[in-house]
């Protein structure tokens, strides 16, 4: 019952489930949630995103090949009401290749980005 991402080079060995929720999302462009998806609940989660008014920070490694820009555009478009910070990460920040898995790493440039965010506040 799980994917066997590592032997085949794709993601990790994830479980059945989140794959299935990823391949509804990707086809559909909504989201998939399992146990979310029944009797019309994922229009209850697109709409509750579209309600949320709350500030918003995005993190994207310059070098992300599993995630593009338009990926967090189309992420964003969900949440029209979310005032979005939106920072790229690079090399000259975390002292690496800033990809998709690298900033777990080394967490800091990240981590500071997060902290002056939340110092900065609403404004």
């Amino acid at each position: 019952g799980y994917f066997p991402g590592k032997r085949i080079g794709f993601a990790g060995s994830e479980a059945r489930g989140v794959l299935f929720d990823w391949t509804a999302t990707i086809r559909s462009g909504c989201y998939h949630i399992t146990g979310l998806s029944r009797n019309g609940r994922t229009a209850e989660a697109e709409a509750s995103m579209a309600a949320l008014n709350s500030r918003a920070l995005v993190l994207r490694m310059q070098h992300d090949g599993w995630v593009s820009q338009r990926a967090i555009d189309e992420l964003l478009n969900k949440l029209p009401q979310c005032p979005v910070e939106q920072h790229t990460i690079g090399p000259d920040q975390s002292g690496r290749r800033a990809n998709h898995f690298s900033w777990m790493r080394a967490p800091q440039a990240c981590a500071s980005r997060i902290a002056e965010w939340i110092r900065h506040g609403p404004g």
